[in-house]
């Protein structure tokens, strides 16, 4: 299953994701909703939603899959990052360093909400930062990381392009406190217990941070030794919290086991013309996102400047200490366009596994990942 839907205005669309669903079960939803966040000619933060593919056959998906826009904002700078906040809202980092949280006024469970329009889901903008970085610019919020914890509400960080992460209350949205913690740019940020998050950063290191620490930096990887491309994208396995995946602007994939401080990287990827298989890495072509596969972590995707979704898949192994991961095939295209992929979220709860995409060319894919 594939299909793509053009926005009637031409930007680029920068972040996608999910939204949490409705019901315990999401098999359960015949809608499933999300978050398109968009930078350019029009800067917007809008809400889609779409049939749950598991109640439709393969020939209704491919002939009448359709998108449904519900409510949207247009905020005066362009939108990077998009995070939700459980089922309470989603924040919106911006390139001016402003952090906007739309609050969920209507329960999307409610059945006449859903069949009429889906206009007062996204009701309310909150901006609660406006000087991101804490210091003397103004720097682009580059990536949000949100996390429910048990009677203790939401635990939020975000990061800049100043090298500054802040801790932001969940409960009142509001910046507790900033801290700077690489002299260049961080790009993304992602918890991985419920004290412990890791950050990326333009200079090719990976650093896990511990909020428990007084130096809070408690381990350091780096990309590359010799040429420092930026790591433009990193995500947590989601049972084996020591497996970090990590993504390169010179189109690398790596993932890096921090319980036994060692890393692994993916088999080069092949394009295949009249002088025949090339490995594409000497292109050095950006990857921009990546994500492990929750349904089957044994599966990484990435996305890609030139347009290329692709799977990779691993193993792990718990005998040969010396390679933890190792990987046992190259990897698949799914989606091959003309346009940047530059962001992906997969929706990991219904059976059919579908990844959106966001690429420059105001476009959003959806594709099957079991296809």
């Amino acid at each position: 299953m594939e299909t793509r839907l053009d926005l009637p205005f031409f930007s680029k669309i920068t972040s996608v994701s999910w939204l949490y669903p409705n019901s315990e079960d999401t098999c359960n939803d015949s809608d499933l909703y999300f978050i398109v966040g968009t930078s350019g000619q029009v800067k917007e933060v809008s809400l889609w939603s779409v049939k749950n593919p598991d109640f439709l056959s393969d020939e209704s998906i491919a002939n009448s899959y359709s998108f449904l826009k519900g409510a949207s904002f247009n905020p005066q700078n362009d939108v990077l990052c998009l995070e939700p906040n459980g089922k309470l809202g989603v924040f919106a980092g911006s390139s001016e360093g402003e952090i906007n949280f739309y609050q969920f006024t209507n329960s999307l469970n409610d059945d006449q909400l859903v069949e009429t329009s889906l206009e007062g889901c996204l009701l309310l903008e909150n901006p609660i930062l406006n000087d991101f970085s804490a210091s003397s610019r103004k720097a682009s919020c580059t990536a949000i990381s949100s996390q429910l914890n048990l009677n203790l509400g939401s635990s939020i960080v975000a990061c800049d392009y100043a090298g500054f992460v802040s801790f932001i209350d969940g409960s009142e949205f509001v910046v507790l406190s900033s801290k700077d913690v690489d002299l260049m740019g961080l790009t993304d940020i992602q918890w991985k217990t419920s004290h412990e998050f890791v950050v990326s950063s333009l200079s090719g290191f990976i650093r896990i941070m511990d909020t428990r620490s007084k130096n809070i930096c408690v381990q350091t990887f780096q990309e590359n030794d010799i040429e420092q491309y930026p790591v433009t994208a990193i995500d947590i396995h989601p049972s084996l919290k020591h497996l970090i995946a990590s993504v390169t602007g010179d189109g690398k994939l790596f993932v890096y086991d921090a319980r036994n401080n060692k890393r692994v990287s993916a088999p080069p990827r092949y394009i295949s013309n009249e002088y025949g298989e090339n490995d594409i890495n000497d292109l050095k072509i950006p990857y921009w996102d990546v994500q492990f596969n929750k349904r089957s972590p044994d599966n990484i995707v990435v996305c890609s400047e030139d347009g290329i979704l692709t799977n990779f898949e691993y193993k792990i192994s718990f005998i040969d200490g010396s390679e933890p991961i190792q990987y046992n095939s190259n990897s698949t295209d799914f989606i091959k366009g003309a346009v940047s992929i530059n962001s992906m979220d997969i929706n990991n709860y219904i059976e059919k596994n579908i990844v959106l995409c966001g690429t420059d060319s105001n476009s959003i894919l959806l594709r099957s990942l079991n296809a």
